[in-house]
């Protein structure tokens, strides 16, 4: 027998190939409470984000040359061609069969065609990218928005056109979101500000962007050093676990308040969640833990360890399995 960890894992469970074609958000069940292990990739992943498009996962491999695809149907890998220069994506979005990705070390637009497995070159951000960090990224209705840190500018890419603009500047003194929501037009943006270094203290602030109108407005806060970490939207309200209170957090959008939930049972580090049927699915960061968070009883659940320790910076959700790259690993943990 091999001593490959897939191999081991397989021996004591079988991987599931029941899976069927459709939508990423699954079915409208709990995830069942059990991990599996995918079959070898030709490489080690090197992905702090992924896409999902068409029942397949795509992931930077480590040499940050190629995409790695997973087929989730087959359980089994491909290598895209190479990517037009050595590049470190922000983000991967998905659209019109073809993933727009955004290099933040060169501010450029790389385009992949999925079918044609062949790049094109877009426009470059109008940025100094010596200077400039991209925040959170968000796709509304063709286009593609994100902040940029230097100048506190929207950037709005339009795919079709393939070209950027700016926006309105963000009347934020320090920058430091990470994590955004779509809601009803508007973009939410989770800004955690450090105000002191020792003793340790922070600001969570809600920072909102009106697509329409292209205005700003800030929204409330919370001053108890919360940093957020792999938000969800569900029902009008933003639930957020802080990596370093371990708490669950939740802002309703219509009353501009925040509230303290559940404490987690575990100390616990993610960056990133899934929800399926009312539930929040973390994975862990740094260990081999899930935690589930159920919303509507607003108590914890402590899920199967993972059959390895992970480091799971980027998570996909198909057909009410999770399925969680481990950074710097050639395989993909699949819980369900």
């Amino acid at each position: 027998m091999s001593n490959s960890i897939s191999d081991k894992f397989h021996y004591v469970l079988p991987w599931h190939g029941d899976l069927m074609e459709g939508s990423g958000t699954g079915l409208q069940e709990d995830i069942i409470d059990i991990w599996s292990v995918s079959r070898q990739s030709p490489f080690t992943f090197n992905s702090n984000n992924s896409a999902l498009y068409n029942g397949k996962m795509y992931l930077h491999d480590s040499s940050k040359a190629n995409f790695l695809i997973y087929n989730i149907i087959q359980n089994s890998w491909a290598l895209s061609s190479n990517f037009p220069v050595r590049a470190n994506f922000r983000f991967l979005q998905p659209y019109g069969g073809k993933l727009y990705c955004h290099d933040f070390a060169s501010g450029g637009i790389y385009i992949y065609d999925i079918s044609n497995d062949t790049w094109t070159v877009g426009e470059v951000a109008p940025v100094d990218p010596k200077v400039s960090y991209f925040g959170p990224y968000l796709y509304y209705s063709g286009k593609i928005y994100t902040l940029e840190e230097s100048l506190n500018r929207m950037l709005i890419y339009d795919i079709g056109a393939d070209v950027w603009t700016t926006g309105a500047l963000c009347p934020i003194e320090e920058y430091g979101g990470f994590f955004s929501c779509l809601y009803c037009n508007k973009i939410y943006i989770l800004n955690y500000v450090i105000l002191a270094e020792i003793p340790k203290k922070g600001r969570l602030d809600t920072v909102i962007y009106d697509i329409a109108y292209d205005n700003w407005t800030i929204g409330s806060f919370i001053e108890d050093d919360v940093f957020p970490t792999a938000p969800q939207l569900y029902n009008g309200k933003i639930y957020c676990l802080s990596n370093t209170k371990n708490n669950m957090y939740v802002y309703d959008i219509s009353t501009d308040t925040w509230t303290a939930k559940a404490k987690t049972p575990l100390d616990f580090l993610t960056y990133t969640s899934q929800l399926c049927n009312g539930k929040i699915y973390y994975v862990s960061a740094r260990g081999a833990d899930m935690l589930i968070y159920n919303i509507s009883t607003n108590a914890w659940e402590v899920g199967m360890n993972s059959p390895d320790f992970m480091f799971v910076m980027t998570s996909q959700l198909y057909n009410n399995k999770m399925y969680c790259a481990q950074r710097f690993s050639p395989y993909i943990f699949i819980y369900g």
